[in-house]
């Protein structure tokens, strides 16, 4: 372990912007949208799409993850209330989010879709 990196895990993905030390995929893209929100990479706080983007947001690191780990490693999802999806399951859900708009959260890029 690197005792220089800032992550409390010393893992990346870890940002240190102006003071601030933000850790995780969707912190980071969370914080990067609010701090250049002109930059128009996702929804601003108040507008209707917000919500929608967070759970997106939270999708990818609550799901997505560990689902691609789980089949990469051949490791079945614990049942029950567990977050955990199939891959095929969590696929299935964005293939038919994007057959039906050309971004996640419609017919505009946002960082939801990184």
């Amino acid at each position: 372990m690197d005792p220089s990196n800032p992550h409390p895990h010393g893992k990346v993905p870890t940002l240190v912007h102006e003071g601030a030390t933000i850790f995780e995929s969707a912190a980071i893209v969370l914080y990067l949208t609010d701090a250049y929100a002109r930059k128009d990479i996702g929804p601003r706080i108040g507008e209707p799409e917000r919500g929608a983007y967070l759970s997106w947001l939270a999708y990818y690191g609550d799901v997505l993850e560990s689902a691609f780990i789980s089949k990469i490693l051949n490791t079945p999802q614990p049942g029950g209330s567990a977050g955990w999806v199939p891959a095929e399951e969590a696929i299935d859900l964005i293939v038919r989010i994007l057959s039906a708009a050309t971004f996640i959260l419609g017919d505009k890029f946002s960082a939801a879709d990184m």
